[in-house]
């Protein structure tokens, strides 16, 4: 679900946004479009990945 929560995010916003954002706000955006993800694996995923 992480990832593919991530990348729903980063294919409709781009990755550069989804950077400038943070897990919190990437949560809250997520949450508003049915994703039920919590911004700690969010974080993980965004450690992971480098951003």
């Amino acid at each position: 679900m992480t990832k593919i929560a991530f990348d729903v995010m980063t294919a409709e916003r781009g990755i550069e946004e989804a950077i400038l954002y943070g897990a919190c706000r990437i949560e809250e955006v997520l949450k508003q479009r049915g994703f039920s993800i919590s911004h700690r694996q969010i974080e993980k995923v965004l450690i992971k990945k480098g951003l």
